[in-house]
């Protein structure tokens, strides 16, 4: 599967802004305002594997034990952990771009309003940990034990009252102890003291853990805490910690099935709710596996840095970002 994205230049009190549009099978969000509450449909979260509701999270070791991570260079997953397609059912949009348009930023430090990641380029994220660059695709760990692995876009967003994103991404856990792995992968918004250095707890921390203010949706594969609900779920946290939970669902197949899972995220800073899709095709379901209300700009203040963390424990699996596009209006 390829990703499209066409590049759109507009003019700017003389400086050029370039402005990537992708179209990658979700429909922005200021066309589809999300309604608040918490709404669960596992049985519609995603395609494939078969349930797994036991052994996925065997010799997990516990965030509490805060062991240091594993150096990036240990235990370095297959060479193909970049080779996960994208979607191909993406369309460019041909029409001009207005130079008043809220899609140009006039502020050349300011984040960009459509991104498209390349993780083949080392300057597009931040790595800390065990987080490492394997081809095209972002290894937040690599297979071996206890590791925690962070990264981060460079450029803070602004928060508002009326924020909107649109982030899809693509991610992959194989290798190690396969569907018995441990112990899953965040997309996180934070605004911690340590900005794009930020890095929690390995295990059951799942790289996240500690790091506060922060808002993330947890993809977890592994049952070792009284808050885990199941061996593969997904959740939306609050403040860094596992016990602040917003919302969370089980899910019927294992997130580290080995395959390629295409995650949709959208946040409506006018209803301050969070709407996550997940599927292995490439379009957007229809019906979200999770929702649950948030408030960015009260949780994390004026501005956040938006990334990923993951982690391992005593059980392990390579945790590969394959894709990422991000759009964002203030």
């Amino acid at each position: 599967m390829v990703y499209c994205a066409h590049l759109r230049a507009a003019v700017v009190c003389g400086w050029v802004v370039a402005v990537a549009a992708c179209r990658v099978g979700y429909e922005p969000i200021e066309t589809r305002r999300a309604t608040s509450g918490v709404t669960v449909d596992a049985a519609t979260a995603g395609a494939g594997g078969s349930e797994n509701e036991a052994g996925s999270g065997g010799g997990d070791v516990d965030a509490g034990s805060g062991g240091a991570p594993d150096d990036a260079g240990s235990g370095g997953g297959p060479d193909d952990a970049g080779s996960g397609g994208a979607p191909d059912d993406a369309t460019a949009d041909e029409a001009p771009l207005d130079a008043a348009s809220p899609d140009v930023a006039e502020d050349a430090d300011a984040a960009p309003s459509d991104l498209v990641v390349d993780f083949s380029d080392p300057a597009q994220m931040v790595r800390n940990g065990s987080a490492t660059i394997d081809g095209s695709a972002l290894d937040l760990t690599t297979g071996a034990q206890v590791q925690a692995g962070s990264a981060y876009l460079p450029t803070p967003y602004a928060i508002g009252p009326s924020t909107v994103f649109s982030i899809f991404f693509t991610f992959r856990m194989y290798g190690g102890d396969g569907a018995a792995g441990a112990d899953g992968i965040t997309l996180i918004w934070q605004n911690a003291p340590a900005g794009t250095a930020a890095l929690g707890l390995p295990g059951s921390g799942v790289g996240y853990e500690t790091v506060t203010p922060s808002v993330d949706v947890r993809f977890r594969t592994a049952r070792t805490t009284a808050e885990d609900p199941g061996d593969n779920y997904v959740a939306i946290n609050e403040d860094g910690t596992r016990a602040a939970v917003v919302a969370n669902t089980t899910l019927p197949f294992d997130l580290n099935d080995g395959v390629s899972h295409n995650v949709w995220v959208d946040y409506d800073g006018a209803t301050k709710t969070i709407t996550v899709y997940l599927d292995d095709a490439a379009t957007k379901p229809a019906v979200p596996a999770l929702t649950g209300v948030a408030d960015l700009q009260a949780l994390v203040g004026a501005t956040a840095y938006l990334g990923f963390t993951g982690s391992t424990g005593g059980a392990t699996n390579v945790q590969a970002i394959e894709a990422m596009t991000v759009h964002y209006r203030y």
